[in-house]
């Protein structure tokens, strides 16, 4: 386990990561709570920059919280 969380490193927090793909951190915290973005560390405050990569190379990788929770209508009897 070890080696695959090597490979996605190094790790960003917030401001290091909005600074690291170019967006201001405001900006970058919108796309976060948008998207399913994971997150590392105990505190779950880091992002790996392999994510950050695909992120960036590939916007429509990481599902939407729209996509995760279709509204669906509730049926009422009367």
């Amino acid at each position: 386990m070890e080696e695959m969380v090597s490979c996605l490193g190094p790790f960003y927090d917030l401001k290091d990561a909005a600074k690291y793909c170019g967006y201001s951190v405001s900006y970058f915290s919108k796309i976060v709570r948008k998207k399913s973005i994971k997150r590392y560390g105990p505190a779950q405050s880091r992002f790996a920059r392999a994510d950050l990569d695909q992120l960036m190379a590939n916007p429509e990788s990481f599902s939407s919280i729209l996509e995760i929770k279709p509204r669906t209508p509730i049926e009422l009897e009367v």
